[in-house]
């Protein structure tokens, strides 16, 4: 049986009136690799152990704002999952930590 995957689950989320930030490009860095991101919740695979998290995004294409940086160490086949808040004003840092845990009903 194999076992589950190992990876990061990031959702990312901006202030509601920010809604014009969704054109600019979203960079998520993890462990010095830069990945072109999108809004909203993915997941990226990585390797068991310990990652640094860096979230980001460019403001007029060409300034790096709003980041957020964090380190998650995950066991074989565990999933760290991630939220990423922009902040109101885009000269602020953003904040990355755990995501709330799920309602269960």
């Amino acid at each position: 049986m194999a076992a589950p995957p190992t990876g990061i689950e990031l959702t990312t989320k901006y202030f509601f009136l920010n809604f014009v930030i969704v054109i600019f490009p979203l960079t998520i860095d993890i462990d010095g690799q830069k990945i072109k991101g999108k809004w909203g919740t993915h997941c990226y695979p990585v390797p068991p152990g310990s990652h640094s998290v860096t979230v980001s995004w460019k403001a007029y294409w060409l300034l790096s704002v709003c980041k957020g940086m964090m380190t998650v160490t995950l066991a074989d086949g565990q999933v760290a999952r991630l939220l990423y808040r922009s902040p109101w004003l885009f000269l602020l840092p953003g904040k990355l930590g755990p995501a709330p845990a799920p309602v269960q009903q």
